[in-house]
C-alpha cells in the first residue's frame, strides 16, 4: 500500500525522502525533501520523522530530533517502530504481549506508561537518529 508520504526520489548516489513533522498525532505537514547519502543509509525506502515530546529520551530521542525510518509495514519484538493506532502515529518500542494478546507499544520513558493495543500498523523501523549538536 503507498501512502502520500512515501514518494522519494533518486539521484546519483542519494535518495530524496520527503521530511515529515510527527509524534503521537497524525503525520504534520510535508517540510521537504532531503537527500540522504546511500552509502550511509543504503538503498531502502525510508522517510524522516521529526519526533515530538520525550517518550522516547531514554532510546537517545529526544524532541526535535529526526528519525531516519525504514518503511516496512513488519517489526521484530524490540525494534523502535512508527506505528499507527486509531489514527494516530507513535513512535515506541514494539513488543507482544502473548499473555494480554495484544501489542504493547513501550516509551522509552520511565515516567510514561506502556499503550496496549489489539491492532496497529507498522509504518515503519528507525535506523537512524540525527540530532543537533549543542
Amino acid at each position: 500500500m503507498k501512502v502520500p508520504w512515501q514518494k522519494e526520489r533518486s539521484t546519483g548516489g542519494e535518495t530524496a525522502v520527503q521530511l515529515r513533522s510527527g509524534g503521537r498525532s497524525t503525520f504534520g505537514r510535508l517540510e521537504s525533501y532531503v537527500p540522504l547519502p546511500t552509502v550511509i543509509f543504503g538503498d531502502a525506502a525510508h522517510f524522516i520523522l521529526r519526533a515530538q515530546g520525550d517518550s522516547m529520551v531514554e532510546a537517545g530521542i529526544e524532541d526535535g530530533d529526526l528519525v531516519v525510518v525504514r518503511k516496512q509495514h513488519t517489526a521484530r519484538e524490540g525494534e523502535i517502530v512508527v506505528a499507527l493506532v486509531d489514527n494516530e502515529t507513535t513512535l515506541k518500542r514494539f513488543y507482544l504481549d502473548r499473555e494480554r494478546h495484544q501489542v504493547r507499544l513501550h516509551p522509552e520513558n520511565r515516567e510514561m506508561a506502556d499503550i496496549y493495543v489489539d491492532h496497529c500498523y507498522i509504518q515503519g523501523v528507525a535506523q537512524h537518529v540525527i540530532k543537533q549538536v549543542k
